[in-house]
């Protein structure tokens, strides 16, 4: 249900919550338990700037601020990389 609020992926959801988000910011916590295929959905939304809800005959571009929240003990839920720690700053994605 999270994928059709936030993509707007049904004809009875007319505007998705990235879309509402529009030249603001858009919040969603605990983005560890959304599904990899939604969250890479959501990264590719931001990478494009764009968003193609169902329905729609062209993307539309977007402009929002995504803040993402994840709880999880560190640094054990974080994948390590030729030994090497990951911190918060390893994770952020600036536009």
């Amino acid at each position: 249900m999270l994928k059709v609020h936030l993509l707007a992926l049904l004809p009875t959801v007319k505007t998705g919550l990235i879309q509402a988000a529009n030249t603001g910011t858009l919040f969603l916590d605990e983005i560890g338990d959304m599904p990899l295929m939604l969250q890479a959905k959501l990264l590719r939304a931001i990478e494009a700037r764009e968003i193609l809800p169902i329905g729609a005959s062209s993307p539309i571009q977007v402009d929002i601020r995504i803040i993402l929240q994840l709880i999880r003990i560190w640094p054990s839920s974080l994948p390590k990389v030729n030994s090497a720690k990951i911190s918060s700053t390893d994770l952020m994605l600036s536009r």
